[in-house]
């Protein structure tokens, strides 16, 4: 007899969302096939109605990982005023704990030329549409960028230094963050 899980379809992004918790875990190198089918508990053999093999399931992880924790973020926080794009992605990268994916890719492109190519282009991409939002609130030029790369290196070591504080005190620090990312430098 099978399991409810076993007679349950799952789909591609269902394999993708379970890699992406096990590299989260364990590493790139524990992302395996027998690996993620026995934490989806189901049979290897269903991998491959949606994947060739294991190097399409890690290409497919990057194009998942940008899709997912880029693109979609950036579309979610495309409204409104500038200050209030800024403020609404820091509250989905802070709160909803989206970033907790970063540190993985990141140790990932550290050994591995695919990876190392999509992290350093889902950054650049970040960084422009961050600059672009620092534009429209009046920075240009070096101020913009580098108000820019604060914000993104905040958020990349944010989960790491502070992922034991509540929410409630993360919060408080984002509209502190806010405030000091979009005030003028005095001269």
């Amino acid at each position: 007899m099978s399991t409810t899980a076993e007679t349950k379809r799952l789909s591609r992004e269902d394999w993708l969302a379970a890699a992406l918790e096990v590299l989260k875990s364990d590493g790139v190198g524990n992302v395996n096939i027998v690996r993620i089918a026995r934490d989806l508990g189901v049979t290897s053999g269903s991998f491959y109605w949606h994947f060739k093999d294991r190097n399409d399931l890690l290409r497919s992880l990057l194009e998942f990982w940008v899709s997912s924790q880029t693109e979609a973020i950036l579309e979610k926080a495309s409204q409104g005023t500038p200050s209030e794009r800024l403020f609404k992605l820091m509250e989905i990268l802070t709160l909803d704990e989206e970033s907790r994916y970063e540190v993985a890719f990141r140790a990932w492109a550290g050994f591995d030329k695919m990876a190392a190519e999509v992290v350093r282009g889902t950054d650049k991409r970040r960084i422009e549409w961050l600059r672009s939002v620092f534009h429209e609130l009046g920075f240009s030029g070096t101020e913009a960028e580098m108000r820019a790369r604060l914000f993104v290196y905040y958020q990349l070591a944010e989960p790491i230094v502070f992922w034991r504080e509540p929410k409630s005190k993360r919060r408080e620090i984002i509209k502190l963050r806010q405030r000091l990312l979009t005030s003028p430098v005095p001269t």
